[in-house]
């Protein structure tokens, strides 16, 4: 007797803009246990986005520079058959790059974004204890 997998709606459970001029960086993650940020930059014909769908250790990285623990990070990523790389580096405050994109967040931003990073962490473990 074969079973059927029924695939539940991804729910968005959190998601959080960081605006500058004509710049936004925004994280947002589902009750799939998966996280994404965009970086965006407006344009005459609108916003261009650049997506990535991180892992645990990218975040984990990421979490690193935030605390000063790491001065920068980068690695290749590749989503929806594209290929790109993301830096993360801080200096005088923490910048984010990919491709011709880039945000760059206060310390005080980039002390909520890790707040929001390790929420996922906690809740995506949390997804992954549950009984299937």
């Amino acid at each position: 007797m074969m079973q059927e997998t029924i695939q539940k709606p991804r729910e968005l459970l959190a998601k959080k803009s960081f605006f500058g001029r004509g710049n936004c960086l925004k994280v947002m993650f589902n009750s799939a246990g998966e996280f994404y940020l965009h970086l965006g930059k407006e344009s005459k014909q609108g916003w261009q986005w650049s997506k990535l769908k991180l892992s645990d250790m990218e975040l984990g990285d990421i979490l690193l520079v935030i605390k000063g623990v790491k001065e920068s990070t980068s690695f290749f990523h590749k989503f929806n058959n594209s290929s790109q790389q993301l830096w993360v580096n801080r200096k005088d405050a923490l910048f984010f790059k990919a491709g011709d994109v880039n945000k760059q967040l206060s310390f005080a931003e980039a002390e909520v974004l890790r707040v929001i990073i390790e929420g996922f962490l906690l809740v995506s473990a949390k997804l992954e204890a549950r009984p299937q």
